[in-house]
């Protein structure tokens, strides 16, 4: 299962994000890099939901 799809349609903010992401030096990359493969779509900076492909 993956993690991103216990949260569904619910907003989620960067830190989330960031906890959820593991052990990465630059977690900001590694949500850039989720943004642009789809698995997260960006609302408002810092602001993000699921990806319907996910869900």
């Amino acid at each position: 299962m993956n993690e991103l799809e216990k949260f569904g349609n619910i907003p989620v903010d960067s830190t989330v994000l960031s906890d959820i992401t593991g052990n990465y030096k630059f977690p900001r990359n590694k949500i850039a890099t989720m943004e642009k493969q789809d698995e997260i779509v960006r609302l408002k900076k810092g602001l993000y939901i699921v990806s319907e492909k996910i869900t």
